[in-house]
């Protein structure tokens, strides 16, 4: 059930993205993608307490955890796809590259994740070792 509200949230969110750079120039683009990803911050902490639950369970399921990452990928995917179209617009190059580790630098993370930030962690295999 959760992972169709995230896919749902995934298709509203690159929509809203993709409405918000409408027309725009790059700067002002992405200084209007930085605001709307700011205001979800705020808005939306509900959904952030539950993605890190969800996280946090999908960590001890591995499969799960792999739909969680693809989803994620699309995620980053879709607004690095955005963002290099800006740049293609404007004719200037990312004096960075777009992505790095799954993460969009131009979003600071969170608008780049389905939920919040950062890429999904591989669940760990076995016991760790004591210290």
């Amino acid at each position: 059930m959760f992972m169709a509200l995230l896919e749902q949230r995934i298709t509203e969110r690159a929509a809203q993205n993709e409405r918000v750079a409408a027309g725009k120039s790059l700067a002002e683009a992405a200084r209007e993608l930085l605001l709307a990803a700011d205001r979800d911050v705020v808005s939306e902490q509900g959904w952030a307490q539950l993605l890190v639950e969800f996280r946090a369970h999908a960590a001890r399921d591995p499969a799960l955890n792999r739909r969680y990452a693809d989803a994620h990928r699309r995620t980053v995917a879709q607004l690095a796809a955005l963002l290099a179209r800006l740049h293609d617009q404007a004719g200037t190059s990312p004096a960075v590259p777009v992505t790095v580790d799954g993460r969009v630098r131009a979003g600071h993370g969170h608008r780049s994740h389905p939920g919040t930030g950062g890429e999904p962690r591989r669940a760990p295999r076995g016991p760790r070792p004591s210290p």
